[in-house]
């Protein structure tokens, strides 16, 4: 059985995830963790106690009110689904639940760099895919399941452990979807020469390579993208496209301005 993790701010954008996961990943092989974080807003130090109590009690009856949501729109979830209300900074808060219950993913709603809620829920996907060592698919507002056409992988080059080759290919084969490798190449990087590697590596599925020629990551992305209805799916590793656009803050604002569902994941090195 696959553990789902979907973190909620209560928000519509946060049903987002919900239409994801309702879409690929519901039946009696999934059970879903649905949680929620409160902690001491920065500065608040006068009556400590009382002033958690309080969130606590808001978040609880939020989370109940959620809930009820959940069980009328998503009842093949809900069936499965237990929600928790957790005290703390939300992506440790996260991760800690993800190791406990030996979750499988994450599936998260996103927003967009437009106001001060959506930057601060943009930065939560963006941490919580830094931190978490198990895979997290970002679900924009603009999502829909009748406009995916084909998984677009960011390809680094560089070799891939079976698991996320395995991952994408259940993927592929769950979505009904294409595999398109997509390689952003500038002018002091070589081409790729282990294209027959990759292909055997995907047990020769029906892919596709595309370059892009640019200066920077984040402007061969942008310009593969642009009229692409497509899951983005990166890796998340030292040196990666992933890590390089992670590391300034206009890459990780160019991310959260992405209107396409996004995978991230993990591999060590």
């Amino acid at each position: 059985m696959k553990t789902i993790i979907i973190p909620t701010d209560f928000s519509k954008n946060a049903l987002k995830a919900f239409d994801f996961a309702s879409d690929f990943f519901t039946g009696s092989d999934y059970q879903y963790l649905i949680c929620t974080t409160y902690t001491i807003p920065s500065g608040g130090t006068s009556s400590l106690f009382s002033l958690l109590e309080q969130l606590r009690l808001q978040a609880e009856e939020e989370m109940n009110q959620f809930m009820e949501l959940i069980k009328k729109d998503y009842p093949l979830i809900y069936q499965s689904s237990k929600s928790f209300v957790l005290q703390g900074w939300f992506t440790g808060q996260v991760n800690a639940l993800a190791q406990e219950e030996m979750a499988d993913f994450v599936i998260m709603g996103t927003k967009g760099a437009s106001g001060m809620k959506e930057v601060l829920l943009g930065s939560h996907a963006a941490d919580l895919i830094n931190d978490l060592s198990i895979p997290v698919f970002a679900i924009p507002f603009e999502y829909e399941k009748s406009k995916l056409k084909s998984i677009l992988f960011s390809y680094d080059g560089n070799s891939l452990t079976d698991k996320t080759v395995s991952f994408i290919n259940g993927l592929s084969k769950g979505f009904d979807l294409p595999i398109n490798l997509f390689h952003v190449r500038r002018k002091a990087d070589a081409p790729i020469q282990n294209w027959g590697a990759i292909e055997d590596q995907f047990n020769n599925r029906h892919i596709s390579l595309y370059e892009a020629f640019a200066d920077t990551y984040e402007e061969g992305l942008k310009s593969k993208i642009a009229d692409l209805n497509a899951i983005l799916v990166l890796v998340s590793r030292k040196k990666s496209f992933w890590d390089r656009l992670m590391k300034r803050g206009q890459s990780k604002k160019a991310i959260m301005h992405l209107h396409m569902p996004m995978l991230v994941l993990p591999e060590k090195g």
